[in-house]
């Protein structure tokens, strides 16, 4: 196939531009396919608003490179729109994003689980200590009684004792 420009064809082409993560319908753009993957960033910006510089194209899990020819193209495109974000790093696939947001659920699963952990051993601590209170209060009447009933043998009244 003869690559170029002069000798592709002047076709127009019909490009679906879906969301990365969603799926959900973003634009179609309508551009010449001998034109660029920069040309149809800057196409995408006219409909939608979104800079160049913050657009991300995927067919499938392959990131497309500025200079790809869209006549090489699927028809459908996924278009991940970059963030800041605090590591500065951006994902490259939304194979790589799917694993990040999974192992931030698993981190919030974690962090979840050991709270709910941390609340029951609190729970646990104070049951215990009740019944460590109860048991004590329980152990001072015994010790009462018992010393109110040996002075009651030397005639003194319980009240005098306690």
């Amino acid at each position: 196939m003869d690559t170029r420009p002069c000798c592709r064809s002047m076709q127009l082409r019909s490009f679906q531009v879906l969301g990365a993560l969603s799926g959900d319908h973003i634009c179609t753009v309508e551009i010449h396919s001998s034109k660029l993957v920069r040309d149809l960033k800057r196409a995408i910006r006219e409909q939608e608003g979104t800079p160049v510089s913050a657009q991300k194209l995927f067919v499938g899990d392959q990131l497309l490179q500025d200079s790809h020819h869209l006549d090489e193209l699927a028809s459908v495109l996924r278009l991940l729109r970059k963030k800041h974000r605090e590591e500065g790093l951006v994902p490259q696939s939304p194979a790589q994003i799917a694993d990040r947001a999974r192992q931030k659920n698993e981190e919030k699963q974690r962090v979840t689980e050991n709270a709910r952990c941390q609340r029951l051993l609190a729970q646990e601590k104070k049951r215990l200590q009740l019944e460590q209170d109860q048991a004590a209060k329980h152990q001072r009447r015994l010790l009462r009684r018992g010393a109110c009933s040996s002075r009651l043998r030397g005639r003194q009244t319980c009240r005098e004792v306690l």
